[in-house]
């Protein structure tokens, strides 16, 4: 049905009376209309023809504050179909935005700033996609060919404006925080007091509880950017300089008190940005024995495990100062989970970083391997456990006899519990 609107909307907007004839065109079928007018606009065509839809179909009586996907968003429950006239509208003025033609700028803030006060909190949802778009060229200056980007200054603020009104408008509606941090992370250039603020608002609800997993789990890049990175940045947008040290010590504290997705987030994101540039360990280091603080979180460890492999492609040494914590943070755990038999601890690849505990810090081996001993006899899977008990061959020659001594029998004592271990 799709295919055949786009083809008559082809035709309709060459015609000197298409507004007259849009009223009465398919009004069973406004949604698929309207996306039928997003994939003109994607091919450059009919720009004041959608304006004008968008324009029009804003004022559209769907969705009802009683439809579906408003009520699922008041109750904190994921939305992801389309199927609202007014909903779809928000992805056709976001279209009209992508092109960057700032002639409809204007027009297309107008709508937008509608979406953004309509009463269907749904809507609003909505609503963050095209203002991400805005957001996203809130600082050019210049289009790609080097003429001026003619983003009118008024409009500028106004979309800045509308952003932070969202945030406090929609605080109750944790669903529609989980995509307005998509604004926000476009808006990296914040002074010091607007970043905290903003960080605050997004990680912690009123009764100082964390914000659902959902949201927290967007603004952790957020807040490791102004902990660490912000302080270098935008010096051409502000003439203020950027103090990090109250958002480092609040990354501190998150990373010690968070919930378990939210820790798995941060580290997650901690190496990835190392994978990309290396130095920048070096910053990140600090926060890493907070990780291994507070009660135990199973579900961060295998991004511990990742951390300490990217940074041991740098550094050997460093990446066994992090194993090291990791195990000791796991020793920790298995003592007080002495008695539990479904619990279980799964590592991906831990031989190289035992080698590597082996080359850089050989007395350390025996206790690492007696904590993986324990692990996988209590059915955790903690690698190729040959290679793993074999890694004292790995140290300095001269430590290798007594090393030998307190390794084997550890190893000899899982091959009591399964015979089909190799001999070492």
């Amino acid at each position: 049905m799709r295919d055949k609107l786009k083809e008559q909307l082809n035709k309709l907007f060459e015609e000197s009376n298409w507004r007259e004839r849009f009223l009465d065109f398919y009004p069973g079928w406004k949604i698929d209309t309207l996306w039928a007018v997003v994939e003109l606009v994607r091919e450059g065509k009919f720009l004041p023809q959608a304006m004008w839809v968008a324009e029009y179909l804003a004022e559209d009586p769907d969705p009802s504050l009683e439809d579906p996907s408003n009520q699922d968003v008041l109750k904190g429950e994921e939305v992801k179909p389309i199927l609202t006239v007014r909903g779809t509208v928000a992805w056709l003025v976001g279209a009209i935005i992508g092109r960057l033609d700032t002639t409809y700028y204007h027009r297309a803030i107008n709508v937008v700033e509608k979406l953004c006060n309509d009463r269907a909190v749904y809507v609003r949802q909505m609503a963050t996609y095209p203002l991400t778009g805005l957001m996203v060229n809130i600082k050019a200056a210049k289009n790609p060919d080097g003429t001026d980007f003619k983003f009118e200054q008024a409009d500028r603020d106004r979309v800045t404006g509308l952003a932070f009104s969202m945030l406090e408008a929609n605080r109750s509606y944790p669903r529609v925080l989980e995509v307005l941090v998509n604004v926000f992370d476009r808006m990296r250039f914040l002074d010091e007091e607007q970043a905290m603020h903003v960080l605050r608002f997004f990680l912690y609800q009123k009764n100082d509880e964390y914000q659902p997993d959902y949201v927290t789990h967007n603004i952790a890049p957020l807040l490791i950017f102004f902990a660490e990175f912000r302080k270098d940045s935008f010096s051409a947008f502000s003439l203020l300089s950027f103090n990090p040290a109250n958002f480092q010590n609040l990354l501190r504290e998150v990373i010690k008190t968070a919930r378990p997705r939210l820790k798995t987030t941060i580290v997650w994101h901690f190496w990835k940005t190392i994978e990309s540039d290396p130095k920048t360990y070096a910053q990140l280091k600090k926060y890493v024995p907070r990780f291994f603080e507070g009660e135990f979180q199973e579900e961060p460890l295998s991004q511990y495990e990742f951390l300490a492999e990217k940074v041991l492609v740098q550094s050997p040494e460093e990446a066994v100062w992090i194993f090291k914590q990791e195990i000791e943070y796991l020793k920790r755990a298995l003592e007080k989970q002495i008695g539990r038999e479904d619990w279980t601890i799964w590592f991906h690849n831990p031989e190289d970083l035992v080698e590597a505990v082996a080359q850089c810090d050989p007395d350390s081996l025996a206790n690492i391997l007696g904590v993986l001993r324990n692990i996988s006899l209590k059915r955790g899977y903690v690698g190729n456990l040959a290679r793993i008990f074999s890694s004292y061959k790995k140290a300095p020659a001269e430590l290798q006899g007594r090393l030998a001594q307190e390794i084997e029998p550890l190893y000899e004592s899982l091959r009591f519990h399964d015979p089909n271990l190799p001999p070492l």
